[in-house]
């Protein structure tokens, strides 16, 4: 391993230094914080990253997604979020992955219930290897965030609960990946030939400037943090829709899948006929996004997948059943 460059401890101290207030802060203070895991049922790539894909464009997210697809032999993945912090916890998976064997990854990340959950011997004695050489500065970060704060201070102050924090049956259920050796060997043979670029910024900004085409692209949950920013703006966030219209005659392949939303605790029929609790807050919020996303998108599709994580900010009445919405070419 390459010695440690000054430079490289510099910008690990600067983002330190922005988690340490994360930390720090009060639990309702609003602050940014990062998923561990996924909070979405993943099963859903099953049904629309089909065999001869070859390129994807997802969120960074955990990282799950771009496993996922690993797993299933599609390697040039370009994966975008605006949480910076989300592209540390991608770094430490993807070592974590090349380092540890299956059961040892499901207990240092994936089950929050375990002893070695985010351990730092772990860590010491195995996941810090491998790192890329490019990644000196990812590796002194989890070095000293691991090292000097406990797993109980980051799952209750820098983690959003994600299926890390419900069972690794709904992991399973989740992330095909983690449920068999041969699938998890999967990602870590095609770590090492995949073409990743990993970017922190805007991912309707990046898709609407880039000319590469796609055989997958994955946005879900970023339109609704877009409605969100937008202060619910119906018009606005028209607008922003029909960039991703855009986007999806131009930069999707021919017999591509574009997935365009989750919308959790619904079922299809609700969400498409507009069936929400108009009561509350959370529901007239789904049923403006939804008019516009039927009025810029008429020929969207949806499917269902199982719910496998309460959402407390869910207007759905289904609790058993999550939709997912897409398009394809």
């Amino acid at each position: 391993m390459q010695k440690e460059r000054f430079s490289d401890r510099r910008k690990a101290d600067k983002i330190i230094r922005k988690v340490e207030k994360v930390l720090n802060a009060p639990l309702d203070s609003g602050k940014d914080l990062t998923y561990f895991t996924t909070t979405q049922n993943l099963s859903y790539f099953n049904m629309f990253a089909k065999e001869g894909m070859k390129s994807a464009c997802v969120v960074v997210g955990a990282g799950d997604t771009v496993f996922q697809l690993l797993s299933m032999g599609i390697t040039d993945i370009t994966a975008v979020d605006k949480n910076e912090l989300q592209t540390l916890v991608f770094a430490l998976k993807k070592a974590a992955i090349k380092a540890l064997s299956l059961s040892e990854y499901e207990y240092f990340i994936l089950d929050s219930s375990s002893i070695h959950f985010l351990d730092y011997d772990v860590y010491d004695f195995g996941v810090k290897y491998g790192f890329d050489e490019s990644e000196k500065v990812e590796q002194i970060f989890w070095r000293e965030i691991l090292k000097n704060h406990s797993k109980h201070d980051l799952l209750l102050h820098f983690s959003k609960f994600g299926l890390e924090s419900v069972s690794l049956d709904a992991v399973h259920k989740s992330m095909a990946y983690t449920k068999r050796k041969a699938q998890y060997n999967a990602v870590r043979k095609n770590l090492e030939k995949a073409t990743l670029t990993i970017r922190t910024g805007d991912m309707i900004n990046f898709l609407e400037k880039t000319n590469k085409v796609f055989d997958f692209i994955d946005i879900t949950n970023i339109l609704a943090s877009v409605f969100q920013d937008l202060g619910c703006d119906e018009m606005l966030y028209n607008e922003r829709l029909k960039i991703m219209k855009k986007v999806y005659e131009k930069n999707l392949s021919k017999d591509g899948t574009f997935v365009l939303d989750y919308i959790f605790n619904t079922k299809k029929e609700d969400f498409l006929n507009g069936t929400f609790d108009l009561k509350t807050k959370t529901g007239e919020i789904l049923e403006k996004r939804r008019n516009q996303i039927l009025k810029v998108f008429p020929e969207v599709e949806a499917s269902e997948v199982e719910e496998l994580i309460e959402i407390a900010y869910s207007a759905g009445k289904n609790k058993n059943t999550d939709t997912v919405l897409y398009l394809k070419h």
